[in-house]
């Protein structure tokens, strides 16, 4: 399939992340490395990014 030709490991890193933004596992504790790089190269908005947080917050609690 030629849908992801092109596609640079960032790029499909961000699509992933961006795929993944609501699913509960990325905010556990245990998959802190994931939500860290997908706040780091998803290109979510500065209110999407505040939200993601306040899930990892609560999912600590």
């Amino acid at each position: 399939m030629h849908l992801w030709l092109g596609l640079d490991g960032q790029n499909l890193l961000k699509e992933g992340c961006n795929q993944l933004q609501f699913h509960p596992d990325l905010v556990k504790p245990e998959n802190k490395d994931a939500g860290e790089a997908c706040l780091k190269y998803a290109g979510w908005d500065d209110k999407a990014k505040a939200e993601f947080r306040d899930r990892q917050r609560l999912s600590r609690e």
